[in-house]
């Protein structure tokens, strides 16, 4: 899982829209299979359930086992690549352990208050075509921006020489949200309404917690 968690996160860097695409194709696929192979069925009521129902079921399980086996490892390693500071000698090491901390815990409540978020005022901006709250999807985009903001501070940290550009890289994920849009199924004549959403959602928290946690250090 881990392996095409990180395939799908290099190309979605690359190719947002492709990568969605991709992203929602391999994940019919899989649920075909494991439905075939009885691997969905694991309750009466998602046995009982329809094909569309049972799909958002295994989607957000699935999701759900994304988190604890490859967000919260890779947000680990991007809170340690403030230890190759120290290693550097451009920072002490309390310091960087106190900056993993907040990486860590920043990415870990966003994720969190993204996802509540999402499930409070996507419904409302939903496709007249999406029958039932693709919630898995939602908290897939939210754990790969997420990700894209972290692997920006795992760049900063282990390139000793500052770079104008990764300042501006946080602005790209606005990019992947709104290529997102489809993905989610959003209305597209409310996709405007769903960048507020998305964009405060995942930024706002990330910035405001960090600002905040490291005022509290």
């Amino acid at each position: 899982m881990l392996a095409q968690y990180l395939k799908q996160f290099v190309q979605l860097i690359f190719a947002p829209t492709k990568g969605w695409e991709d992203i929602e194709r391999e994940s019919g696929e899989q649920f075909r299979i494991a439905r075939e192979d009885g691997i969905s069925a694991d309750s009466p009521r998602v046995r009982s359930a329809s094909y569309v129902e049972e799909q958002n079921v295994w989607e957000e399980h699935r999701a759900t086992r994304c988190f604890y086996s490859c967000f919260l490892p890779a947000i680990c390693l991007f809170a340690l690549s403030w230890l190759v500071r120290a290693l550097y000698g451009t920072d002490d090491l309390l310091s960087c352990i106190q900056k993993a901390i907040v990486t860590f815990v920043t990415l870990f409540l966003s994720s969190q208050f993204a996802r509540y978020i999402f499930m409070v005022y996507m419904p409302r901006i939903m496709a007249p075509s999406v029958l039932i709250e693709p919630k898995g999807r939602w908290f897939v985009l939210i754990m790969q921006c997420l990700t894209f903001l972290g692997a920006i501070t795992l760049v900063s940290n282990i390139v000793k020489t500052h770079l104008a550009l990764i300042e501006f890289l946080p602005f790209y994920v606005i990019f992947i949200i709104w290529k997102g849009a489809k993905f989610a199924g959003v209305d597209e004549k409310n996709v405007g309404l769903y960048m507020i959403i998305a964009t405060l959602s995942i930024l706002g928290p990330t910035y405001l917690l960090s600002i905040l946690l490291n005022a509290l250090i």
